[in-house]
């Protein structure tokens, strides 16, 4: 099945949320470490509902306003979107959130968009979101050196003051 990348439009911003929410549900259950579907939905839930949607609008918009400071794309498989990549320039380039359903997954989709991101940021310093958000003071910081192009990552805490994950 084809896998079309492309920048959002406003009319796509009831997506991001649901997808995060359905990702989250297919990948990360663990009973052992108390994280179930209930612990998922209350704290993963929120970019799903109205208020989630109005966030991910504006950022779109924002992204689209702001192309050189905002960078957004969806997957599409046919109607469907499937995953979606959001970063930010600031000091540096955060890049994240990254989202790709199961089924999407394995067929090399998450590194054309991530090439996408990092031709879109060049020669700047790249850090990871920690918690998922393009609306995010929380960020895990990578960077890269002369000898070792594979990121380097150190996390530093703040996943409650991400607007998104709230």
């Amino acid at each position: 099945m084809a896998h079309v990348i492309e920048v959002p439009h406003a009319g796509d911003a009831a997506f991001p949320g649901p997808l995060r929410l359905r990702t989250w549900l297919q990948t990360y259950p663990n009973e052992a470490a108390g994280i179930n579907e209930t612990w998922i939905r209350e704290h993963r839930g929120a970019s799903a509902t109205a208020e989630g949607t109005a966030q991910w609008r504006q950022f779109i918009e924002a992204a689209g306003q702001q192309p050189d400071l905002l960078f957004c794309r969806v997957v599409r498989s046919e109607a469907e979107i499937v995953g979606f990549l959001c970063g930010r320039r600031d000091e540096v380039v955060s890049l994240g959130p990254l989202y790709l359903l199961n089924e999407a997954q394995g067929q090399g989709v998450g590194g054309r968009m991530t090439n996408e991101l990092f031709t879109w940021a060049g020669s700047s310093p790249i850090r990871l979101c920690a918690c998922g958000s393009p609306n995010t003071t929380s960020e895990r910081s990578t960077s890269t050196s002369a000898t070792d192009s594979r990121p380097q990552a150190s996390e530093r805490p703040g996943e409650e003051n991400c607007q998104m994950c709230a």
